[in-house]
């Protein structure tokens, strides 16, 4: 709806049936079938990343760029005929076993929030071609007439014609605690918050008692669910204070270690020694300063806090995710 014109709550019944097109019989099966064209499914898009680019953003880390530019110069010296190829082999797999058990643990998180999704399949009583009718939650489209009687939850959001003291839980929406009285009058003042339109009934919320009819007037993206769904997708990512930490601690680390190369490299052209020998036990130097078991040791520590979390039920879907929670002090909640 454009914002120049009046939201569904401004909007009387006959209105709304008026611009959806359809009536308190509610729509043909094939009038739903082309809205459903239209429209599309009543869903929110979630693109999961594939195999191959969720394995790839294990290696997404500073001391992961470090640690392949180590085995990178090892391995170029073994291959000029220096006995590097064992450090070169433990460098190697310790990044692999890091990325390793970093995709494991997505994995897994990934397979049981799908399970779960599959699971909790919603349905709807919808009146089409004049009969009531169960279908899946998904299938629903604008101009839709819903049936709602307590206990149900909402599957889109609805302009209600018909209540029978009914009260909606809104909670997850607006914060409100205590169920909401919902009504069909039209409320004429505008950019109302969503916990002020009465006569709407939002999808991902539940009828905690009474019983209604709605007309669906906003699917999948375009529910007050969705475009919050569309907000989060287009935030942008920050870093976690365990990342930064690394990040900083990175920096002054290899700054130091580089710098000790250099002095040690010149102390040996200073003394003497050859160039070739001095750069090899530079470089060696380098190597054997960087701590390769930092990622590995900060991965499993994250590792065993996301298993005991999942013995009490809860999902991290990230590692980094557990150390930002233990990192809150304060959380502000209403009400």
């Amino acid at each position: 709806m454009a914002e120049n014109e009046r939201q569904w709550y401004q909007l009387g019944v006959e209105e709304t049936f008026k611009k959806l097109d359809t009536n308190n019989k509610g729509l043909k099966s094939h009038e739903a079938k082309v809205r459903l064209e239209r429209y599309g499914y009543n869903e929110l898009e979630y693109k999961h990343p594939n195999v191959i680019t969720r394995f790839l953003r294990q290696f997404h880390n500073p001391l992961i760029y470090i640690l392949l530019t180590a085995s990178v110069i090892t391995g170029v010296l073994t291959l000029r005929g220096n006995e590097m190829l064992t450090d070169t082999i433990v460098i190697a797999g310790v990044v692999i076993l890091n990325a390793g058990i970093g995709f494991f643990q997505e994995s897994k998180t990934e397979a049981a929030l799908e399970a779960l999704r599959r699971m909790v399949v919603i349905k709807s009583v919808v009146l089409r071609d004049g009969e009531h009718k169960v279908l899946p939650a998904r299938e629903l489209v604008p101009g839709d007439v819903i049936f709602l009687e307590g206990g149900n939850k909402i599957a889109a959001d609805l302009r209600l014609f018909h209540t029978r003291d009914a009260r909606a839980d809104e909670a997850v929406l607006t914060g409100e605690s205590l169920p909401v009285e919902k009504h069909i009058e039209a409320i004429p003042k505008s950019n109302l918050p969503p916990g002020d339109q009465n006569c709407i009934a939002f999808g991902g919320t539940f009828l905690t008692r009474g019983a209604a009819r709605g007309i669906v007037v906003a699917t999948g993206e375009h529910t007050e669910f969705g475009k919050i769904a569309k907000l989060v997708k287009e935030t942008r990512k920050t870093i976690t204070p365990l990342q930064k930490k690394i990040a900083s601690f990175t920096r002054s680390l290899m700054i130091f270690i580089f710098a000790v190369g250099i002095i040690n490299f010149m102390l040996g052209y200073w003394f003497g020694i050859d160039l070739s020998y001095s750069f090899l036990a530079s470089v060696s130097l380098v190597v054997a300063a960087i701590p390769e078991m930092l990622p590995m040791i900060v991965t499993g520590i994250l590792a065993l806090a996301g298993a005991a979390m999942v013995k009490r039920n809860v999902l991290v879907k990230r590692l980094p995710a557990v150390e930002t929670l233990g990192a809150a002090t304060v959380i502000c909640s209403d009400k």
